[in-house]
C-alpha cells in the first residue's frame, strides 16, 4: 500500500532549476524539500519536510530564484560565503533596481547578476536608482536637463574652496541645454565662477582653432557666454606629442579635483557614449580610440559631407571614467536613437552597447523625448511616465543663486526688534 504524502519517509532530493521548472509533474504530494525555517533551527539546516508545508514559499521561489539551486536557500540572504569566487547570493529578480550584499572581501562579481559588468564588492548597501525621464519634445528635454544641472549646482553651494565638477559632452543633442544654462546665467540665477568642467572627448590631429574641434565647439556654444574661468575648463589635447600621456594626465586632473559630481553625456545610434564605440571595455579609462565607420559617417555632416576630412581617431574618457562620477545624466533624443535606448533600458549590460553599463550606476538619469521611446515596451513607457510626478521633484522647485544669496545674507543679520 502506497504511503500518503504526509506520512511518506523523508527522501533527500537535489532540487535544481530543471526540477523547479517542471512544476505540474514534480511539485506534488510526496516530494520533500529543505525546511524554509532552517535559519531559526540551526540543527535542522539539512532537515526535510513535506511539500504542503512549503507550498507558499516555493511558489515564490520559482519566480525569484529560478537561476540558483534551490537547495542553497538555507543560507542567510545576501550573505556571501564564497570568498574569492563568484558571489551568486543575490535575489536580482525580486528587486531588480537594488544590489545588496554583506561581503567583507573584494570579489569582482559580488552585487551583480551573471550578465553584469565587473565591479568591486562594497561593504554597504548599494542601491541602483535608474530614472527615465520622458518628455514631449527636444525643447522640453533640453529645458528639463538644464533645470536639473542648475538645481545641482545651486544646492551644492560652490565657493572658492569648494568647486562643483561637471562633465560635459559635445554634439547637437546638448546644444539646447547649453542655451538654457546661458539664459539662466544672464538672468542671474546661475553662476559658473566656481565650477570646473571636464569634456568627454576631442579629435586627434584637428587644430584647436578648427571650427569643428571640440575646443571651438565648447567656447563658441557655451564657455564664452558664461562666467567660467578658462583655467577651470579641461579639454583633451588631440595634438599632444604623447597622446597616452595626455590621457593619463587628464585622469590625474579629475582625481585631483575630487572626482566628477555630475557627468552629462549623449549617445550615438549605436549606443556609444563619448567615443566608446561598440566593443569597448566597460571599465575603460581615458585613452586613444579609433572611430567606427558609423561614427565617421554620422560626423561627416559637420565636415561638408566629405569623409576624407573626418578624423579617424580621437581621445576619449572611458566608460569606467564616467561610471566613477557621483551622478550621470544621459540625453537621448530622436527616433534614430530609439533602438539604442531600448538596449540601454530593456536588455542586459552589453559591451556592444556601452550605454547599457549605466544600468549598474548608483545614480543615473536618462532624459529623452517621445521619439526616442518608440522601441521601448508600452508598459515600460507607462511605468516611467507614472513616476514623473516624483521625478519632477528633481527640478521643482527651481532654485536660484539670487534667492540663495538673499537667504544667506538674511541669516547672517544680527537679531533685532
Amino acid at each position: 500500500m502506497m504511503a500518503s504524502p504526509d506520512t511518506a519517509p523523508a527522501r533527500k532530493l537535489r532540487v535544481t532549476n530543471s526540477f523547479l521548472c517542471n512544476t505540474p509533474k514534480l511539485l506534488s504530494g510526496g516530494y520533500h524539500f529543505p525546511n524554509p525555517q532552517s535559519q531559526r533551527h540551526g540543527a535542522r539546516d539539512t532537515a526535510l519536510c513535506p511539500w504542503p508545508r512549503n507550498k507558499p514559499f516555493y511558489t515564490k521561489l520559482q519566480w525569484s530564484l529560478g537561476w540558483r539551486e534551490a537547495e542553497k536557500i538555507h543560507r542567510m540572504p545576501y550573505k556571501c560565503r564564497r570568498e574569492g569566487k563568484l558571489c551568486r547570493n543575490v535575489k536580482q529578480t525580486l528587486r531588480p533596481t537594488t544590489r545588496t550584499a554583506d561581503c567583507k572581501h573584494e570579489t569582482l562579481q559580488c552585487l551583480m547578476s551573471p550578465t553584469s559588468w565587473n565591479a568591486k564588492c562594497l561593504q554597504r548597501d548599494v542601491k541602483v536608482a535608474m530614472k527615465l525621464i520622458i518628455l514631449e519634445n527636444y525643447g522640453q528635454t533640453s529645458e528639463w536637463a538644464a533645470k536639473f544641472i542648475r538645481n545641482r549646482i545651486v544646492q551644492f553651494s560652490p565657493g572658492p574652496d569648494r568647486y562643483f565638477t561637471l562633465g560635459l559632452p559635445t554634439g547637437s543633442t546638448p546644444l539646447g541645454c547649453y542655451k538654457k544654462l546661458i539664459e539662466y546665467y544672464k538672468n542671474g540665477d546661475l553662476s559658473f565662477k566656481y565650477v570646473r568642467t571636464f569634456n568627454m572627448d576631442e579629435y586627434v590631429g584637428l587644430p584647436r582653432d578648427h571650427p569643428e574641434s571640440y575646443h571651438s565647439f565648447m567656447w563658441n556654444n557655451f564657455f564664452k557666454h558664461i562666467d567660467i574661468s578658462p583655467e577651470n575648463t579641461h579639454i583633451l589635447d588631440g595634438n599632444a606629442a604623447d597622446l597616452q600621456a595626455e590621457c593619463d594626465a587628464f585622469e590625474g586632473k579629475i582625481k585631483a579635483a575630487g572626482g566628477i559630481e555630475l557627468f552629462i553625456g549623449g549617445i550615438g545610434p549605436d549606443g556609444h557614449i563619448a567615443f566608446n564605440e561598440p566593443g569597448s571595455s566597460l571599465v575603460s579609462r581615458t585613452r586613444v580610440k579609433t572611430l567606427a565607420m558609423d561614427t565617421i559617417l554620422a560626423n561627416a555632416r559637420f565636415f561638408d559631407g566629405d569623409l576624407s576630412k573626418v578624423p579617424t581617431m580621437a581621445l576619449t574618457v572611458g566608460v569606467g571614467t564616467v561610471m566613477d562620477a557621483r551622478e550621470v545624466m544621459i540625453l537621448i533624443t530622436g527616433a534614430h536613437k530609439a533602438f539604442a535606448l531600448y538596449k540601454a533600458i530593456e536588455e542586459g549590460v552589453n559591451h556592444m552597447w556601452t550605454v547599457s553599463a549605466f544600468q549598474q550606476h548608483p545614480n543615473t538619469v536618462f532624459v529623452c523625448d517621445e521619439d526616442a521611446t518608440l522601441e521601448l515596451k508600452v508598459k515600460t513607457v507607462k511605468y516611467f511616465k507614472g513616476l514623473m510626478l516624483v521625478h519632477n521633484k528633481l527640478v521643482e522647485p527651481l532654485y536660484s543663486m539670487k534667492e540663495m544669496g538673499v537667504e544667506r545674507s538674511q541669516s547672517k543679520k544680527p537679531y533685532s526688534d
